[in-house]
């Protein structure tokens, strides 16, 4: 019954939704039937890893520990997915892939603070509009900006145009 109709785990008892082999078939037809899988399963990086393989979002439905996963995130956001764990903010490569995958105009400017993350995910001169506003009236970041896209001047704050 299972292979014809996998969301049946959404009324499957507790036993059921513990099995590994059951959960790990209907998870690989809908990633977001882990949301019913049992805690112990939501646990196991086996049944998460294949719901990542279709669709990165799925990664909410996963154990508190394995959403802090740098592999999964990583895998996550490779998919599509907007996932940044407090605890992985600081991590170089999960942040470039993030800005690199889903643009700096995810609002990432909270969680981005590094300049040469940020412009080097600049795609225009409009992301500025993204970033932090400090960093704006960074002059050294503004002037590499400017750089990259010369256009980047007009967002330029009157304050620094006044100092050079």
């Amino acid at each position: 019954a299972m292979k014809k109709n996998a969301s049946a785990l959404v009324f499957a008892s507790e036993r059921i939704k513990n099995n590994k082999r059951i959960v790990l078939t209907a998870v690989s037809m809908d990633g977001t039937l882990l949301k019913f899988a049992s805690e112990t399963l939501k646990d196991d990086e086996e049944i998460v890893l294949e719901v990542l393989k279709n669709e990165g979002k799925t990664l909410k439905f996963a154990s508190e520990r394995l959403k802090k996963n740098k592999k999964l995130v990583l895998m996550a956001i490779e998919k599509g997915a907007l996932v940044m764990p407090d605890e992985l903010r600081d991590d170089e490569e999960v942040v470039r892939l993030a800005v690199e995958k889903l643009g700096i105009k995810h609002d990432w400017h909270h969680v981005i603070k590094d300049k040469k993350n940020i412009l080097a995910s600049l795609r225009d001169a409009e992301d500025l509009d993204c970033v932090d506003p400090e960093l704006l009236h960074d002059i050294d970041f503004m002037l590499a900006a400017i750089d990259i896209y010369p256009e980047a001047a007009e967002y330029m704050p009157t304050d620094l145009m006044n100092d050079k």
